[in-house]
This record gives C-alpha cells, structure tokens and sequence, in this order.
C-alpha cells in the first residue's frame, strides 16, 4: 500500500494491526521518513489540538500508540523530545475528516437595476462583451446584464448566471471572464452547466449555446459539472487538447507553461490533442505533455485534483515547490527561495482554504523544516 495511504488511515484511526506494522517498518528505516511523518501530521492537526500538551509523558506516548523497533531504540531516542506530541496527537485525537458532498443548489441571485461599467481593472475579476467592452464584476452589487444575441445574466458577488433563451442568434456572442490571480468565481451557462473558475484563469463561452453544439474556451483551470445533452455534446477546448462530454463532472487545468491535466470524477469524456485521443473513466487523470502534446492517463485520487472548488487544499506527497506555486496563484503572491534544497521538501495533509495566506504558511512552518516571511506581496522562504 502507498505509504500516504497507511500514514493517513494511521490519522484517521481506520490502520489494521498488519498494516500498523508496516508502517512502523518504513518509520525505522531512515531519519527522512519520520521527518515526512511528522510534516503529514502536522499539516492535519496544527489547528485543532484536542488537548494541552503539558504533561505527556513522552516515553509512555511512544510505547503506547507506535511499538518502537529495538535494533533502531538509538533513533527513537533523538526522536522522543520532538515526537511525543505529534504521535500522541495520531494516537488519541484525529482531526475531523470531512468528505461531505459539495452542495449543488443553485447560485441565488437578485436582479436590480444594470450596475454602471466603470473603468476595468485587470486585478478584479471582468466580463468582457463580444463588442470589447468589460465590465467589473468584483462587486457586491447585484445587477442583471441584458446584452446582443439577447443574453441575460444575474450577477451578484461570487456568481453570474446566465438564463435560457428560446431564441437562438444566427452567429454565436461569446462573453469573455477573466478570473486574475487570488480570487475564484462561479458561472453558470444558459443550459445549465455549472463552472468554478480557478484564480488567473479566462473562460470564453456563447450566451447562448447552438442546438448541436456547446464549445467554451479555456486557459487556467476549471471544475465543471455538465448539464446532459446527447444531442449537443460539451467540449472544453485548451491550448493543448479539446476534453468533450455528454454530461459529467471533471477539472481541466490549462496553465501555459505547465502539462495539462483532465481529471474525471463521474461520467466519460475523451481528451484529444492533434491525431492522439483517448477515453477516461471515473478516477482517470489524462496528462498532456505541454511540449509534444503526448497523452499519458493514470489512476488518481480526484479529490487532490478537484476539491479546490469546495474550498479544501489537500496535498500528498506534494514538493513545497508545487505547494507554493499553487498558494502564489490562488493569494496573488511572488515566491522567493533563500536555498534550492527547501524546494524537494514535501508534504502530505488537508487544510481549508483560509482568507489569508499567512494562516497556510503557518501550517506548513509549524513543522520546523522550514520558515516563511511576507512582505509586499512575496512569500520568502528560509531555513529554520
């Protein structure tokens, strides 16, 4: 069994005997994996002690919730002062594990009368009409937007939502959103298709979508909920590949410079990239080579890859380098490296997304290995 898998059923009380030993085995083995260890535990539990570590006996918490090997005692023994806490915390007090269903009502909206365009500012979340003009929709406001190719929209703070239409324009009027960097925003298309834009992510789509086909534009990433429509297939169309459904859950995520991933939680959809295309099952990732364009599939836990839409940041076995790119573009932060080496460290754990970005850190600095400052706008990592 995956190692992650074993330290996380250890965190949530659900470990057999057999594979309690099995993990004790791969503890003893090398000083890095009680390091890694103790980064997972830390993660999970930092926020939520469940009591007062003031007198533990640190020797009894070690005997009791993880048997120690004799031939490795000499290890342990280093290892007591920093351990008793955190093994004491696994053994008697796991922090809640929520894996609720993620509501699916829709966005309530109000409609008044049309918000003023004000002058754009590229750091707020816009709309941009098929003529060129934009809007800011950053707002608490709640405006109905009324537009050519006889759109309507509800807009309020966090959505807009565009409603049916029984008529259809003779050439498609695309809007355009733009989602920068430290925020998110949900859409909802004319046929009932749900999208939660990620942070620094653009999505161009029809007001109105033809009979035979529904097509939207993407560069970011996106987790989309597909209204079904065997006459109409969906088709996400990136840089990279065209992802095309007929009704199913999955993310897509298309930043430039990076591989592409299509994550597929229900449903079917297949991912093509010029004369190569393949079908991904529920729990199949599709990895599309940001190079050649070459697809690779795998078998993947899809909360990792999805459930930023539901305000959760989970991370297993993830280098502090892939973490903090992922913190730079969801808080609109710089990252500054004091030493290379801090980059290959990594991490195991699931926290919710906190307002600000000092409170994540503070997670991730709990552990000890490393240490982090902001200062206007960059996060800066130090050794401890």
């Amino acid at each position: 069994m995956d190692i992650d898998q074993l330290i996380q059923k250890y965190l949530h009380s659900e470990i057999t005997p057999e594979e309690r030993e099995e993990l004790n085995r791969w503890l003893m083995e090398d000083d890095e994996h009680l390091r890694y260890f103790f980064r997972c535990q830390n993660l999970q539990d930092v926020y939520q002690p469940a009591f007062l570590p003031e007198g533990i006996n640190g020797r009894k918490a070690l005997r009791e919730v993880l048997p120690v090997v004799t031939r490795r005692r000499r290890l342990i023994r280093r290892w007591t002062t920093a351990a008793a806490v955190a093994l004491l915390c696994i053994g008697s007090a796991w922090i809640r594990h929520h894996r609720q269903e993620a509501e699916q009502a829709p966005v309530q909206m109000v409609a008044v009368d049309p918000a003023p365009v004000s002058e754009v500012n590229p750091n707020e979340i816009t709309l941009t009409f098929a003529d060129g003009e934009a809007v800011n929709l950053s707002g608490e406001a709640a405006a109905e937007i009324r537009r050519e190719g006889g759109a309507s929209a509800q807009v309020s703070a966090g959505g807009i939502a565009y409603e049916a239409q029984d008529s259809v324009p003779a050439e498609p009027v695309y809007h355009t959103l733009n989602v920068p960097r430290g925020k998110d925003f949900f859409l909802a298309l004319n046929d009932g298709t749900k999208v939660w834009i990620n942070a620094e992510t653009e999505v161009r789509y029809p007001v109105r979508f033809a009979a035979h086909e529904r097509k939207i534009f993407v560069k970011g990433e996106v987790y989309l909920e597909v209204a079904r429509n065997v006459e109409a297939p969906f088709t996400v169309v990136t840089a990279q590949s065209e992802v095309t459904v007929l009704g199913t859950a999955f993310n897509v995520k298309s930043y430039g410079e990076e591989d592409s991933q299509i994550t597929l939680v229900t449903g079917k959809v297949e991912v093509a990239t010029g004369d190569e295309a393949v079908v991904l099952q529920p729990g199949e990732q599709a990895v599309v080579n940001a190079e050649g364009g070459e697809i690779a599939t795998r078998q993947v836990d899809t909360d990792l890859y999805c459930a930023w839409h539901e305000g959760k940041l989970i991370f297993r076995n993830n280098s502090l380098e892939e973490i903090l790119r992922l913190l730079a573009r969801r808080y609109d932060m710089d990252v500054t490296w004091t030493s290379e080496d801090l980059k290959r460290l990594s991490y195991s754990g699931e926290i919710e997304r906190q307002n600000r970005v000092e409170d994540v850190l503070k997670v991730v600095g709990h552990t000890d290995d490393v240490r982090f400052s902001v200062s206007n706008g960059t996060i800066i990592v130090h050794k401890p």
